[in-house]
């Protein structure tokens, strides 16, 4: 047994060199695929394979002569079976799922098992081919036994992930896989059903309860799969799913990316819906924002639709969410800037430190820049000597090409404005030049900043700062701080979306444009089932979730509470009068 585990590695390192020089050893290393020791098995399927590139003839012949020496005749014999099975599964010989269909209803299990694992192995070379055979692939599972339903179910579940309507009718069956006592019938039928989500989530979303149970009763190593699951059904199914934010969390310190990412994911798509579900994830998700790329985003994503509506709960991560706005993708950053603007409009002293950060990040993409100046507009109302040395920057956005950058700019300095007049004057022909707006949000902010800047209201402005100038405590409620677009109070509060969204405006990340391409994310899971989470989840962030439309007026009410039936063309006499004054000039 050594001697052909160590005659295989040889081969194998020869075939690395010079892979014709194995050719008359290739009958020698196909019989090596049957033996027990699976490191033998390996290496000579890896030499197979190199000699492949080169003579594949030598290959064939080998397997010819397999099934020449059948006892059988035309039938072949377990052992000949099992080793062109080990061939298909090794990905060094390609047969077709039709020439094995035979056998998995023959008297030996051992040749029932080396087809299935042959049709298993063809699943990964070529799945039409295998979904061309999907009916009788489904009849032979009813009535399988272990290690035959365990292979015919890989084969299954790769056909779920690329046409799920050629698996949907066994949802049922698949279901009630979830309580076989063999945990990888179990994890695989989770795994099946977690393709079947990536199409038709709601089809499966009664399968929950039973996943959730996985989530206890599987090992440590076998989680990916109810994870994975459960994700492809949270992303259009949340209500389904969030009941079982406090059983993924426990998952989030996992010792392999897929299933923090799963765990990560499922969390993000809950609190689209429901983001005080995630309350009980907040510090294990607080704990992988420095992870890789999939699993930080979908954390940061999570954390900050919480956060803008409980920001007492997570303004403890400011400083995890600070390390990562120079990561390497757009997507990460975009968050993290996103993630302090949901602390700052409450607590603007946990962000005041993070100033010169997000000035840094002034010359990114756009939905970086967005973010960060909604970040810094938190910072201005309540600190502006902060911004003083920043103000000519950040006047700089006002000439980007984006709408939504220059708005938030505008926005930005108007408040500093507001508190610090004299340091925004030298940039008021920028901000002057963008008066007439069509777009609502610099339609009512160009005005805001020119009136804090208009000479003749400037001592009622510094009168108005200095009541205001009262230092942060950093402890006020959000009832008790009002935002610094100075029309919202803090009970409107929303995430830079305008509905307590984190904004998404098209960075890839778990995929989820920044004019920059962001960097090759190692699939989270391998194959086809990478479309579905990744796509799905990495889908809806490469989208903002509710885009804010550059014509989308800003809400307001009066004193008396009412609706003001147009609040971005209703100006104050000081407006007014800033205007005309820069018209006339």
């Amino acid at each position: 047994m050594q001697q052909r585990r160590r005659r295989a590695a040889h081969l194998r390192d020869q075939a690395e060199r010079d892979p014709s020089s194995i050719a008359s050893e290739a009958p020698y290393l196909v019989g090596l695929l049957n033996v027990d020791r699976e490191d033998t098995r390996r290496d000579a399927a890896a030499a197979l394979r190199a000699l492949a590139t080169t003579d594949f003839d030598a290959i064939d012949a080998a397997f010819d002569r397999v099934v020449d020496r059948s006892e059988y005749g035309e039938r072949l014999e377990r052992r000949a079976l099992d080793t062109i099975s080990r061939g298909i599964e090794y990905d060094i010989i390609g047969w077709e799922t039709e020439q094995f269909l035979p056998y998995l209803d023959a008297p030996d299990y051992r040749v029932r098992v080396s087809a299935a694992r042959a049709i298993d192995g063809i699943a990964d070379q070529n799945i039409d081919d295998v979904g061309a055979q999907s009916q009788a692939i489904r009849a032979a599972l009813h009535g399988s036994q272990c290690d035959v339903r365990i292979n015919l179910l890989g084969a299954l579940r790769q056909l779920a992930w690329d046409d799920a309507d050629l698996v949907v009718p066994e949802i049922d069956w698949l279901a009630q896989q979830l309580d076989n006592p063999a945990p990888e019938v179990r994890t695989r039928a989770a795994g099946t059903l977690g393709g079947i989500a990536s199409t038709y989530p709601e089809r499966v979303r009664s399968t929950v309860p039973a996943l959730r149970t996985l989530l206890h009763r599987e090992d440590h190593d076998t989680m990916r799969d109810p994870l994975l699951a459960l994700a492809g059904i949270a992303t259009e199914c949340p209500d389904a799913v969030e009941g079982a934010v406090v059983d993924v969390a426990a998952h989030l310190d996992h010792d392999t990316d897929d299933c923090r990412a799963y765990a990560a994911i499922i969390c993000r798509e809950v609190s689209r819906a429901h983001p005080g579900a995630v309350a009980p994830a907040v510090d294990p998700l607080g704990g992988v924002i420095d992870d890789e790329p999939r699993t930080r985003t979908a954390a940061l994503w999570a954390l900050t639709k919480f956060g803008y509506s409980h920001p007492d709960a997570v303004r403890h991560l400011t400083d995890d969410a600070v390390a990562v706005l120079d990561a390497d993708d757009s997507s990460t950053r975009r968050l993290a800037a996103d993630f302090l603007a949901s602390v700052g409009r409450v607590y603007p002293d946990d962000v005041r430190p993070a100033v010169a950060d997000l000035v840094a990040r002034l010359d990114d993409g756009p939905a970086v820049v967005e973010q960060a100046l909604e970040a810094l507009s938190t910072v201005a109302g309540a600190h502006p000597d902060a911004l003083v040395d920043h103000v000519e920057r950040i006047a700089a956005t006002l000439d980007h090409d984006d709408t939504a950058v220059q708005a938030r700019s505008a926005e930005t300095l108007a408040a500093l404005a507001e508190q610090r007049p004299a340091v925004v004057r030298p940039v008021d022909d920028q901000i002057a030049a963008l008066r007439g707006a069509t777009n609502d949000r610099l339609a009512e902010a160009i005005p805001r900043a020119l009136a804090a800047l208009d000479p003749s209201t400037e001592s009622e402005a510094d009168e108005e700062t200095a009541d205001a100038a009262e230092p942060s405590s950093g402890d006020e409620t959000a009832d008790a701080v009002e935002l610094s677009s100075g029309d919202e109070t803090a009970d409107a509060a929303e995430p830079s979306a305008g509905d307590g969204t984190p904004q998404d405006t098209g960075a890839s990340d778990d995929g989820i444009t920044t004019g920059e391409e962001d960097p090759v994310v190692e699939p989270i899971i391998s194959g086809t089932d990478q479309t579905a989470v990744t796509a799905a989840a990495d889908a809806t962030d490469e989208t903002a979730v509710t885009e804010e439309s550059d014509d989308e007026s800003v809400d307001a009410t009066d004193d008396s509470g009412e609706d003001d039936p147009e609040p971005s063309r209703t100006l104050s006499s000081a407006a007014q009068r800033a205007l005309d004054r820069y018209a006339e000039d």
